[in-house]
């Protein structure tokens, strides 16, 4: 039988890190600290500054405003087409987020957006960068209009660590911080985990609260949990324990966090996190050699817009008509990709209890985006096998 294709549900996992993480399902309760100094060590000499660990990489933006000084009621101005959870520790931080819109033919704002949105918030204090899907942004001349304008500069990459910048530096040499997510389906996944490197600057604002080992259980248990759903993705027995796991804590959405406190990384989160970085540069090496077979294959369809080549590909981006049409089409044929980022300009997912601050139609071409962008996976369990099956499903659909 034909293997169904995920964009997410555990796709980042290989067997060696279900090993792992069933290894340290079975010994949460005497972690050790070391793989946390080791993380920090490695962090603070890849990006060169102060390094702190968060359970969530939303409590890293948080903690990061209010170490630069952010004062409630301040401005930052940050892009559409982004998580909820970028609006979430913005506000967490007292902060009010000001929605930069996306440049032409790009997923990512720019110095002439910026410039847009900074005169109707003119006392803003500072820019979040996302480096959307891997597609690097002009990060060498935000940095510069960014010091023009006395405004702070933050680079998230969350979907884009390990990338370098079109002058071939590391993405975040620009930055005065720089936050790192390792939550589900980013580009370091483990499972859930953030980090935020404050650079030039002493900080030490304290946070004590922990993670309960209940919510250590049920991380560990994630892993174990997809592989047993993608296995059996395809038959009624699968769709069942799929549809009651969501229903409970133990398959919740990344959107959503278990605290809103600002909480530590549990060190066998740490553990898996190093785990994850050791086999970074192969991981990267296989989403740009099956971002290239992608191109390769759908860029001669007129009905598919292809963006610029991203540094790295968190996932393959595609523009198309009929979005919801060729989901539908897909998921007959077993692959379950509708989970796409972003399906509006500030997704907040399932979440039904909250509420996007960002104002229809002040982001046009986010909102466009939002509308008819596709993302195929590029993870390390897609093979080039499936991923011409999938280009050929495209083609098929629009023939």
């Amino acid at each position: 039988m034909t293997s169904s294709i995920f964009n997410s549900l555990g796709a980042n996992y290989d067997q060696d890190f279900r090993t792992l993480s069933r290894q340290l399902l079975f010994s949460t309760l005497q972690p050790t600290s070391s793989s946390t100094s080791q993380l920090i060590s490695d962090i603070e000499a890849t990006f060169l500054g102060k390094a702190q660990l968060f359970y969530k990489a939303r409590q890293a933006i948080t903690w990061s405003l209010k170490a630069l000084g952010i004062k409630s009621g301040d401005h930052i101005l940050t892009q559409a087409f982004t998580c909820y959870a970028v609006e979430e520790g913005i506000n967490a931080a007292g902060a009010i987020p000001a929605f930069v819109d996306t440049e032409l033919d790009s997923l990512n704002l720019s110095t002439r957006t910026l410039q847009a949105t900074l005169n109707n918030y003119p006392r803003a204090k500072a820019v979040i960068v996302q480096h959307t899907l891997g597609e690097i942004a002009p990060i060498k001349s935000i940095a510069n209009w960014c010091h023009k304008h006395k405004l702070l500069l933050i680079e998230d990459l969350a979907h884009s660590y390990g990338a370098l910048d079109p002058d071939g530096r590391p993405v975040g040499y620009y930055a005065d911080a720089v936050i790192l997510s390792f939550g589900r389906d980013k580009m370091v996944d483990a499972i859930s985990g953030g980090a935020a490197i404050i650079k030039n600057l002493v900080v030490d604002l304290p946070f004590t609260k922990s993670l309960s080992t209940k919510q250590i259980y049920t991380d560990l248990l994630y892993p174990q949990e997809t592989h047993l759903l993608q296995q059996s993705a395809n038959n009624i027995f699968g769709k069942l324990i799929h549809r009651l796991l969501k229903k409970t804590p133990l398959l919740t959405t990344p959107i959503k966090s278990s605290t809103s406190q600002l909480t530590t990384l549990p060190a066998p989160h740490a553990q898996l996190v190093l785990h994850q970085l050791a086999t970074l540069g192969k991981q990267l090496l296989h989403r740009q050699k099956i971002a290239r077979l992608y191109t390769k294959h759908l860029s001669s369809n007129p009905q598919i817009k292809l963006l610029p080549s991203p540094s790295v590909y968190l996932r393959f981006p595609i523009i198309v008509d009929n979005r919801h049409q060729l989901l539908n089409f897909l998921k007959q044929q077993r692959v379950f990709i509708a989970d796409t980022w972003y399906r509006q300009p500030v997704e907040t997912g399932s979440l039904k209890h909250v509420t996007s601050s960002y104002v229809t139609g002040t982001c046009p071409q986010a909102e466009y985006l939002s509308s008819h962008i596709i993302n195929l996976p590029t993870h390390i369990n897609i093979t080039k096998t499936s991923a011409l099956r999938l280009t050929k499903l495209i083609n098929q659909f629009y023939a």
